[in-house]
């Protein structure tokens, strides 16, 4: 149980979320048990919705830790060899110099981000349109920022990659490996891939950015597919965090293959 004056700090950092602006929850963890939940705000503002227990959010870039558990799973399971060359799965990418899957999962690939293809292409969609049209991008490029393994720098289309990877290795859609080995075995029953703008989905949260005059609606833009393209609720998230905390599922080291520092060729 939690002591009050450690509630009392956390209710204040909360203090200053308005009634009426867009919201959030709160699940506070003390091993794989939730000692404390807190809602606050909207998660619609032109209707005035709040935000529920079963509200769900884009959780962005924590979808790079379910692309990770996927490639760790797979290479437990000996159909995926982490420092096997890329190109054994993604033969349209045309690496300058030798790349492993662990490169992309280490973010030391070298690649150039979508964002930056976008840009240096001459045609600048303010948002890609689909997860294909950011593989198009990279399968586009002949050369890299730097070389594989000279530097980290956090990469997103690292993760659309690994996801494709994923696809390839499994023959599954990458929310259906996710749903089979992840989603369906820890009960998270409201987490799914929402790789659009225009899918509906119920009970999700809207996004809104700041502006002069109160709140202008956001829309999501790069975190499509493996880098960022899941939707899921603060009560799944607590399962996936029980999983980690746990150590692995299936019988897996996840998190002791997950946490293995990656080495730049300076060493």
């Amino acid at each position: 149980s939690m002591d009050e004056s450690r509630i009392a700090r956390i209710e204040a950092l909360f203090a200053g979320w308005g009634a009426e602006a867009p919201g959030g929850a709160l699940s506070l963890l003390q091993g794989s048990e939730v000692v404390l939940e807190r809602r606050f705000g909207r998660a619609n503002l032109e209707h005035a919705v709040p935000v529920a227990a079963d509200t769900r959010f884009r959780i962005a870039s924590i979808t790079k830790t379910f692309v990770g558990a996927g490639c760790a799973l797979l290479h437990h399971q000996g159909r995926l060899d982490l420092d096997a060359d890329i190109t054994t799965w993604i033969p349209e990418l045309r690496p300058q110099t030798p790349m492993k899957l662990r490169h992309l999962l280490t973010m030391t690939s070298g690649l150039r981000d979508s964002m930056e293809s976008m840009v240096l292409r001459g045609t600048w969609f303010r948002y890609p349109r689909s997860s294909q049209d950011l593989l198009d991008l990279i399968f586009a490029q002949t050369t890299q920022c730097w070389p594989t393994g000279e530097r980290w720098v956090y990469t997103n289309i690292n993760f659309n990659l690994a996801a494709l990877v994923i696809e390839r290795v499994s023959g599954q859609a990458f929310d259906a490996f996710l749903a089979e080995n992840f989603w369906r075995p820890l009960g998270m029953a409201d987490t799914l891939l929402c790789d659009s703008n225009t899918q509906s989905v119920p009970r999700l949260a809207d996004p809104y950015v700041p502006a002069p005059e109160g709140w202008q609606k956001g829309t999501w833009a790069f975190g499509l597919s493996g880098a960022g393209g899941l939707v899921s609720t603060v009560a799944d998230l607590a399962r996936w965090q029980g999983m980690f905390r746990r150590g692995g599922l299936h019988g897996a080291n996840l998190v002791e293959l997950m946490s293995r520092r990656g080495v730049l060729n300076s060493g």
